[in-house]
């Protein structure tokens, strides 16, 4: 059984953040490349232009198209509805330079980034499709506002352990879906003994499904869920931002100071950090999204009650930030009025932006350091800016 996140508060200490939708969860939980040729622009501000959701769209049923295929809710492709239908499984993922490359990254339909403490960040990657995969990972602790951001999109959360608060305020009140390969769903997973602990733990997609099973949880989403996002209904012509000239665009990230380039050859934006390439070791490929959308909000470090660093991550409120897509950025703005409510993100005329069909990385960064988040207009601009 399934049941719709509740916006609580259990304490001072409360971590406040979601990033999408409604998530649900189990009851059980309190016991324990798209071609850039040929494109047009089309503006977003334009209602006109794919800004109005369709009447299937409004019924939150999905939208499908004469070869019974349906559009993904995480990457607007047409997908096979045995995909499309299918919850995501939210993996926390590792992002230090002693794990890179990692397995499978290149999978995901989706990753939203934001920093744990100390600088380092985290990655929850989102997997539409996790099946045929040997190694997944490697896998870590998460933190409340991963919690939420997992539901928020009706995912699974794979993660191993995490702070108190994840624990307190959301697990042992069964409010998330949580595969938890620390605790109940640990025989699932695996240590490789070609890696360091704590540096060495994975899954694979037979583990993934026997800790489905394990926690009963449902595998589908059902007729209440309708998507977090509004893509590009044109699949002969992308958008084409009327913005400034995004050729590279760095994120302020303390620790792993990621950026990203654009190949006009494909309109992807290709991730760096740590100085090189971010890597799928399995694939042997650099990880690339179509879409990358800026969030800045407050974050605060603060000790939690066994004296770990942490951080609090505020998301629930309202901001400001940029989309970037195909060689162009525009402003936007977004809002979120608490947790287990979608975060909408807008226009500066007010209307919701549209997706480009493809992948999207969501950047969540401390709005006390924006003007370190840095859009150039050519390579050669970011070059002699290093």
């Amino acid at each position: 059984m399934k049941k719709k996140i509740l916006s609580v508060v259990i304490c001072a200490a409360m971590i406040c953040g979601i990033i999408g939708g409604c998530g649900k969860s189990s009851s059980d939980e309190s016991a324990n490349n798209s071609s850039v040729d040929n494109q047009t622009t089309v503006e977003q501000t334009n209602p006109e232009n794919n800004n109005a959701p369709s009447e299937s769209e409004e019924s939150n049923a999905p939208v499908m198209n004469a070869d019974g295929m349906m559009r993904s809710y995480l990457t607007g492709e047409w997908v096979d509805p045995s995909i499309g239908m299918n919850r995501p499984v939210a993996i926390m993922f590792e992002n230090t330079s002693v794990v890179q490359p990692t397995y499978n990254s290149s999978k995901a339909s989706m990753y939203i980034e934001i920093e744990a403490e100390g600088g380092i960040t985290r990655i929850l990657e989102f997997f539409e499709d996790y099946s045929d995969m040997d190694r997944i990972g490697n896998v870590r602790s998460t933190r409340p506002y991963f919690v939420y951001t997992a539901n928020a999109y009706d995912a699974l959360l794979l993660h191993c352990g995490g702070a108190i608060e994840a624990y307190t305020e959301i697990f042992d009140l069964g409010l998330a879906n949580n595969l938890d390969i620390n605790r109940e769903c640990s025989q699932f997973a695996f240590r490789a003994s070609d890696c360091k602990a704590p540096h060495n733990l994975f899954i694979d997609s037979e583990g993934i499904d026997k800790a489905i099973d394990y926690k009963g949880y449902d595998r589908t989403h059902d007729a209440s869920y309708g998507g977090n996002f509004k893509f590009n209904e044109d699949d002969e012509n992308e958008i084409v931002l009327d913005g400034e000239d995004a050729a590279v665009v760095v994120v302020y990230q303390s620790n792993p100071k990621p950026w990203f380039e654009y190949n006009e050859e494909d309109g992807l934006y290709y991730r760096y950090e740590f100085g090189s390439k971010q890597m799928d070791k399995v694939a042997d490929e650099q990880l690339a999204v179509k879409n990358i959308i800026i969030q800045e909000t407050q974050i605060a470090a603060y000790y939690d009650e066994q004296n770990h660093d942490r951080v609090d991550v505020d998301i629930v409120g309202k901001g400001n930030g940029k989309y970037i897509t195909n060689g162009k950025a525009i402003d936007i703005t977004w809002s979120c009025s608490g947790n287990g409510e979608v975060t909408h993100y807008y226009d500066l005329s007010g209307n919701e932006i549209v997706l480009n069909q493809g992948k999207t990385w969501i950047e969540v960064t401390d709005v006390d350091y924006t003007d370190r988040n840095k859009i150039y207009a050519t390579y050669d601009e970011y070059k002699a800016a290093k």
